[in-house]
């Protein structure tokens, strides 16, 4: 296994354990507002978009994160020799 997998195997298990409970808060939330509990059921479900949010992004690999982490292995954005001040006609 190369770095850059164990990398993703260790995003995507952070990302797993950030989904877990924000899932669970969410679900908390919901059922807080469908049984017509306090009204503190709106800020939770405030609090638990964004580690939903970043959760599943991890959980699909974090692509930016994981290029960031290790350019050389995922390759880059630009093919090899293009230059990027020079166009198209001139290459």
């Amino acid at each position: 296994m190369k770095p850059s997998e164990a990398f993703g195997v260790v995003v995507r298990s952070v990302g797993l354990v950030t989904v877990v409970p924000a899932v669970g808060t969410l679900c908390y939330a919901l059922l807080t507002v469908v049984m017509g509990g306090p009204a503190s059921a709106g800020g939770l479900i405030i609090l638990a978009l964004p580690p939903l949010c970043a959760g599943l992004w991890l959980l699909r690999g974090a692509p930016g994160l994981v290029a960031f982490a290790y350019p050389d292995e995922r390759g880059s954005e630009w093919p090899v020799g293009h230059k990027i001040n020079q166009p198209e006609h001139d290459r």
